[in-house]
């Protein structure tokens, strides 16, 4: 089955992206969504997991540009400096028949290299389960740095999970997340060039 990571572009896959944010989020977990229209968010980009020759849309992620939100990330306890360029992962999520196929890896790779990278963010963040966190792809293939202090939020306890995008160390993740994706899969995934907007495909078995 091959999986493809895409941009989520017109208003069919923007339907199938809440489709999945329902499904999840509402349907699993009993959290109330806040409507597009209220979100108040600078959205760098959304991206769509599909699945299949059908491209059943199974996961999505969605990158946030916190860029100047000084009081947000105080809230926070970041600890960025002023008027750093920030960029938020939210709404992480995939369908429950597609889970344990490193599907969020795959997305949150593709937004590194379409995103992140090009548009020379200094540091990513996302709030994370703060039982789960310490252990999570994130930290383990990807070099987040998870904060000691934990937020209640309408998810539950969090735990603010940070990774800085200038640390070489950053940059060797990143590398050896893809290499391990690679073992995973057999070595089946669609070469790209850094900066092609093209999707990324996988082969999952």
């Amino acid at each position: 089955m091959e999986i493809s990571i895409e941009t989520v572009e017109g208003r069919d896959a923007e339907s199938a992206m809440w489709r999945i944010r329902r499904d999840v989020f509402e349907g699993e977990m009993g959290i109330a969504l806040a409507p597009p229209a209220s979100a108040g968010e600078r959205a760098v980009a959304h991206l769509l997991a599909l699945a299949g020759p059908r491209r059943e849309p199974v996961g999505t992620l969605s990158l946030i540009d916190t860029s100047g939100e000084e009081a947000l990330h105080a809230a926070h306890g970041l600890g960025f400096g002023p008027g750093a360029r920030a960029a938020r992962f939210k709404h992480l999520a995939v369908l429950r028949p597609y889970r344990g196929r490193n599907i969020p890896l795959m997305m949150m790779l593709e937004a590194y290299r379409l995103f992140v990278a090009p548009r020379r963010f200094e540091h990513t963040w996302l709030l994370f389960d703060a039982e789960r966190a310490p252990s999570s792809f994130l930290v383990r293939l990807l070099s987040f740095r998870p904060k000691a202090d934990v937020f209640l939020s309408e998810y539950g306890a969090r735990r603010p999970l940070l990774r800085d995008e200038r640390a070489a160390e950053s940059a060797r993740a990143t590398r050896k997340a893809r290499e391990y994706l690679e073992e995973q899969l057999g070595g089946r995934v669609g070469a790209r060039p850094a900066a092609a907007p093209a999707p990324a495909v996988y082969s999952v078995t």
